[in-house]
């Protein structure tokens, strides 16, 4: 989430349920690519932003037999889009404002200090969105050390619920403590299993990235975190500090 760190990315990863980014050059190509195999362009894991959604809130899903259905959609991962301003603003406040101390307050923080009033301006969010979603291309321009990151919005019709990001690479701090993948969710949107949800929908994007497995991380004080982790059949490693790593399979 979203203020610039080295370790990261240009807007920085968000981090929420224990997992940080930090400072550190990516590692020489064979410590980086632990957990990776060819990489191949980001095929459409994801559809675009909005895809099949209508104004009203309703969804089309493609039934069993390929026709397609209306009805409700569940929760998904969705590229970053200007369309969730409203709902997007209303969770910074509810980060900032909450009761958890924990990294995704810190970075909403961090981030209201960067952009602060401007957010109201639908064009300076859209610029925000656009930054954004540059950051998973290897050309963008961004500071010397950080990585490449695929950004995700978790959404429920307009509704904005947390936030992910897969990083292409490690770093060294990324290997030792930050991992692949950082994701926060909503205070208001908590215990309902969206984290759980989050990071197993963001396998099949990891994978497409050629990651064959991840590494993701939390407090070892973090029952939650650490429960949502081994519900994704995240396999433990070690501890370090005070982090726990575990690597995920992105699948076959």
């Amino acid at each position: 989430m979203v203020a610039k760190t080295k370790g990261a990315t240009g807007p920085r990863a968000p981090r929420g349920s224990g997992h940080d980014s930090g400072p550190g050059r990516p590692l020489t190509p064979r410590a980086a690519g632990a957990g990776s195999r060819t990489r191949r362009p980001l095929a459409a894991a994801l559809p675009p932003p909005g895809t099949g959604m209508r104004p009203s809130g309703g969804t089309r899903r493609i039934g069993p037999s390929g026709a397609r259905q209306n009805g409700p959609m569940p929760p998904r991962l969705v590229a970053p889009d200007a369309r969730y301003r409203a709902s997007f603003l209303a969770a910074i406040q509810e980060f900032v404002t909450g009761e958890e101390s924990d990294s995704g307050q810190a970075v909403a923080g961090q981030e209201l200090e960067r952009w602060g009033a401007n957010w109201a301006s639908p064009a300076v969010f859209a610029s925000y969105v656009d930054g954004l979603n540059a950051e998973r291309y290897e050309e963008t321009p961004r500071v010397e050390g950080w990585v490449p990151c695929t950004h995700l919005w978790f959404v429920d019709g307009d509704e904005f619920l947390g936030r992910l990001s897969i990083r292409h690479r490690f770093t060294p701090f990324l290997l030792e403590y930050g991992g692949h993948i950082g994701y926060s969710v909503r205070p208001t949107a908590r215990r309902r299993g969206h984290a759980t949800a989050m990071l197993r929908g963001a396998l099949p994007v990891a994978r497409e990235l050629g990651l064959d497995q991840v590494l993701v991380t939390c407090d070892a004080a973090n029952v939650a975190s650490r429960k949502v982790i081994e519900a994704v059949d995240g396999r433990f490693e070690d501890r370090r500090g005070e982090k726990l790593r575990y690597w995920v399979s992105t699948g076959s």
